[in-house]
């Protein structure tokens, strides 16, 4: 258990949060968990410490706060609203242009910087940047234009999900992230959407998960 009055630094902070992008291919949030190499350290205490000044750091900001001045991550709390007229011309020049419709994983917006399907998708799931909480960005399709929304996938088991990830790492190498795509000796089944599911309770999961927190609890 890490002494919470061990001191922190920015650049301490930095250098984890940069280890965890690595691993995770994200940046870490106050909701992403224990600080892996960093025994009793979690990303919550570390954000309420940025916040209050603790533990030899000045206070008055945040780890999205300090990932977007020192990395340039952009702080999703400091978003524009997102106007649905803005989104559906977003996705009628994807379409124009792939002759499909975007999905959460496709990617950067052609020809807008700083905005991804993943990050819009989100916004909308979480009732973000304008929009209420509860929707996606298939929903959202689907109410507007001509795309159908069919809700995709049977029950799920975590020891399914654990199973093909350790098979994922065993050929790889690697673990597999929401962002790597369809999973190996499956049909249709892809990582984003388990990620999906874990997060918001989809497929008889119980929700508030992840599969980065799954297998940071499972595998070391």
């Amino acid at each position: 258990m890490a002494n919470k009055s061990t001191k922190l630094s920015g650049n301490q902070i930095l250098k984890w949060a940069d280890a965890h992008h690595r691993r995770t291919k994200k940046w870490p949030t106050a909701t992403s968990g224990n600080v892996r190499g960093a025994s009793g350290e979690t990303w919550s205490a570390i954000n309420a410490a940025l916040r209050t000044g603790s533990r030899g750091l000045t206070g008055r900001t945040s780890l999205p706060q300090l990932l977007d001045k020192k990395r340039g991550v952009r702080n999703r709390l400091a978003q524009p609203t997102l106007p649905t007229k803005k989104i559906l011309t977003w996705a009628d020049a994807h379409k124009r242009k792939t002759k499909k419709w975007p999905n959460r994983e496709s990617g950067n917006v052609i020809g807008v910087p700083g905005e991804n399907w993943s990050a819009i998708h989100e916004a909308l799931r979480h009732g973000r940047r304008g929009h209420k909480k509860g929707g996606s960005l298939a929903k959202f399709l689907s109410k507007n234009r001509d795309r159908p929304y069919r809700k995709k996938g049977g029950p799920l088991a975590v020891k399914q999900i654990l199973t093909w990830a350790k098979s994922h790492h065993t050929r790889t190498g690697y673990w597999p992230t929401k962002d790597t795509g369809k999973i190996t000796g499956t049909a249709n089944e892809r990582w984003g959407t388990i990620d999906a599911a874990l997060k918001g309770g989809f497929r008889k999961m119980r929700g508030g998960s992840s599969l980065a927190k799954l297998l940071d609890k499972n595998f070391d």
